[in-house]
């Protein structure tokens, strides 16, 4: 019964976006009603964990060349992330005058982000992954504007240079497989790992990854805010789901490397970059880099739960930058302390301690376990880079004080309230079931260095944003490099 009851769900979640041009005045209506459905019947499914997976194939077909959907617990949790940081940008953006075309976009990305993370074969992946994108590249260039433009056709370029690397690997894995099925790889025995390591190369592109990702701190920053929050708490996670789930199943030590080696690396530049800005949707785009990093470190180890948690957190403090920004009509924060109303210091607050991991608050017992669990000298870059996060993120926080006065945008303030919530409710949740001095301790010493980092040495600080290494020429160079290394890589170890 569930098997049918989800191909349904999967055809009307499909079907609820063209509904939008017949039924325009109820353009935001269509979306929010999918999302709330959709977010009970997740609730449904979390208290009968012991039902997943649910796997089907469309059609009647055979796994071997029919489409197969995998509903798995991961699936779970990164749908449940998608719909919740939907919901948010829904009320949040509810007053605005956005036209019927703009929630037909919305909602039929959120559609295709649903069958995303049920896709369980590479050619769906990339059929998914390709119809994200180019809903992206409009939203991103929605309000018209030169730099959103630009950076739109930036990350469209830097995506073809992507799905061009994924369709290569998709053919050399058929014509030594002859499938394309996630499930019936895992089955065989990988001769050459070449064409996954370009596979997982194409999928990191889209992953928010540092020397990977190279479109991302344009297109957060110059997007309107909600359709930042969007990027960065849930379009990174497309790929980094397909990592993820690729990497488990295939088992390769070569490839489980690489996906260390590159977190690592984006872990660090990135709050290494976050530090160096004063705009605060700069910081939070380079901080997005370094937070997915972690993500890839815990790839076998609370990785999806991490995933879900930075989604919650990173969507609030982009939120609360679009509502600071809407007060003050800047992103600097190289300014005098701001008074703000009382939701939005809340909410900036409470994003900030979620993301430099204090107990009590979202993800903060994920990403211990993930740097404790690390190897070798991977922990070390980890706690450089939550420390990182703790200065970068606290010049925001601190940069703003809670005025008396209460202004009246209830659609942002609910939205806020939203996301706060689940930061806490869920910390504190995690937090009571770890109650001892290692989990407590050790986040409020990082925490604690960061603080002290960040008073000492915030005006030595120089401000500097790497334009060559964003510039798109140079961003090509260095994927030849990658692929050239991934090369050397494959050579030496057969």
């Amino acid at each position: 019964m569930a098997p049918i009851f989800l191909q349904y769900t999967i055809i009307v979640c499909l079907a609820a976006p063209f509904f939008i041009p017949f039924f325009k005045k109820y353009a935001k209506h269509i979306p929010f009603i999918q999302i709330i459905a959709i977010l009970f019947l997740l609730l449904h499914f979390y208290n009968n964990r012991q039902l997943l997976p649910i796997r089907f194939v469309f059609g009647g077909w055979q796994v071997f060349n029919g489409v197969e959907i995998l509903f798995s617990e991961e699936s779970l949790v990164f749908i449940a992330a998608t719909y919740i940081v939907f919901l948010s940008v829904i009320i949040y953006s509810s007053k605005k005058n956005h036209n019927w075309k703009f929630y037909f976009l919305i909602n039929l990305l959120l559609s295709d982000l649903t069958c995303l993370f049920l896709a369980n074969d590479l050619f769906n992946i990339y059929v998914t992954l390709e119809l994200m994108s180019l809903i992206s590249y409009l939203l991103i260039s929605i309000d018209l504007k030169n730099r959103q433009i630009w950076s739109s056709l930036k990350y469209m370029i830097l995506s073809a240079v992507s799905f061009n690397i994924y369709l290569v690997a998709t053919a050399m894995i058929y014509h030594q497989f002859g499938t394309l099925n996630i499930s019936m790889l895992a089955q065989n025995n990988i001769h050459s790992p070449l064409p996954f390591l370009l596979l997982i190369t194409a999928l990191l592109i889209k992953s928010g990854i540092f020397f990977y990702s190279m479109w991302l701190p344009s297109a957060h920053s110059d997007s309107e805010s909600t359709i930042s929050a969007i990027l960065s708490a849930v379009i990174v996670n497309a790929g980094v789901f397909h990592v993820l789930r690729i990497n488990q199943a295939i088992n390769s030590p070569l490839i489980s490397q690489y996906i260390i080696y590159a977190g690592i690396s984006s872990a660090m530049f990135g709050a290494y970059l976050s530090v160096k800005q004063k705009d605060i949707k700069l910081i939070l785009a380079f901080s997005t880099m370094s937070q997915m990093g972690f993500i890839l470190e815990g790839w076998n180890n609370y990785g999806v739960e991490f995933a879900f948690s930075h989604s919650i957190f990173k969507a609030l403090l982009f939120l609360a930058a679009g509502y600071y920004q809407q007060l003050y009509g800047t992103r600097n924060i190289e300014t005098a302390k701001r008074k703000v109303p009382p939701s939005l210091f809340i909410a900036i607050w409470t994003g900030y301690l979620s993301i430099s991991g204090l107990p009590f608050f979202l993800g903060s017992f994920y990403k211990h376990e993930i740097i404790v669990y690390s190897k070798d000298l991977i922990p070390i870059g980890l706690i450089f880079a939550t420390i990182g996060s703790v200065i970068s993120v606290g010049k925001f926080a601190f940069s703003v004080t809670p005025s008396k006065k209460i202004q009246g945008f209830f659609e942002k303030n609910l939205a806020l309230f939203l996301l706060s919530i689940i930061c806490i409710v869920f910390g504190t949740i995690n937090s009571l079931n770890h109650l001892d001095m290692e989990h407590l301790l050790e986040p409020e010493i990082f925490f604690g260095a960061g603080i002290f980092i960040l008073f000492l040495l915030s005006r030595k600080i120089k401000i500097y944003y790497p334009y060559k290494l964003f510039k798109l020429s140079n961003v090509i160079t260095i994927y030849t490099i990658i692929i050239g290394l991934i090369l050397t890589m494959t050579f030496f170890e057969f």
